[in-house]
């Protein structure tokens, strides 16, 4: 098996490209910053915070898994997840990113691909095709069960917020080693006095969920960085809808 640092050096050296518009030393330097430091991995202003969460996880855990998955969408179009094609369309592929604005390259071709290929029905072929990004949690799961991960957990809900309990839920799972994405409406790191009727962001939990006197901390993976939240509880939860966990 290859490691990801001779997938990377495959795609350097290699003549075929799938994405006329993206500059194969843009993938080939933002691949290896990503593989160096996974929290770089960015959505920036696109709904593309499942597969966001996904890809983060995948340079963490499984980097060679990763690599792989970039260079064969930059050289040939498509790529798999364990079994599962991923297969943009053309117009995914003919997106021009830059690293000077929105989205980076290497995260147009690992994020909206596999965003583009799952769609039946709407097509992700810009940063503005914000309902072709959206990623419901049994899709996310499915994901993650394409490239390997088990012991799957679905405790989300689309209209309803969930409470302290499916917090510590959560955080049980995160102490067991499991994955956990959290989804959430994003004011809950923005605008966090200000509660919500929908979910609309996942973020994957990066510590342990401290709950004392009423408050809750932990912190997540989110937008290229971490991000710590320190909250009450009850506020917390008027944003929090639930999770996804699995096994790597």
């Amino acid at each position: 098996m290859k490691t990801a640092q001779q997938w990377v050096a495959d795609l350097g050296t290699s003549k075929a490209q799938a994405f006329p518009n993206i500059k194969r030393a843009d993938v080939v330097n933002g691949l290896n910053d990503r593989l160096a430091k996974p929290s770089l991995i960015n959505q920036s202003n696109t709904s593309l915070c499942g597969a966001a969460s996904l890809m983060y996880t995948l340079a963490r855990l499984k980097p060679e898994v990763y690599a792989q998955y970039v260079t064969e969408l930059y050289t040939t179009g498509e790529a798999k997840l364990g079994t599962h094609s991923v297969k943009p369309g053309p117009d995914c592929k003919r997106y021009a990113a830059t690293t000077t604005s929105g989205i980076h390259p290497a995260d147009w071709v690992a994020l909206a691909s596999l965003r583009d290929s799952e769609n039946d029905t709407f097509k992700y072929d810009s940063p503005s095709a914000e309902v072709g990004g959206i990623t419901m949690p049994g899709d996310l799961l499915d994901w993650f069960k394409y490239a390997g991960f088990s012991k799957d957990s679905n405790v989300t809900n689309l209209v309803w917020t969930k409470d302290e309990s499916d917090l510590k839920t959560a955080g049980s799972k995160f102490s067991l080693s499991q994955t956990v994405c959290l989804f959430i409406n994003a004011n809950l790191l923005q605008h966090p006095d200000n509660g919500s009727t929908f979910p609309d962001h996942w973020v994957v939990l990066e510590s342990p969920v401290s709950i004392t006197k009423g408050n809750v901390d932990l912190t997540v993976y989110t937008w290229g960085g971490t991000q710590q939240v320190s909250l009450p509880v009850s506020k917390f939860c008027t944003n929090f809808y639930g999770f996804i966990a699995c096994s790597p």
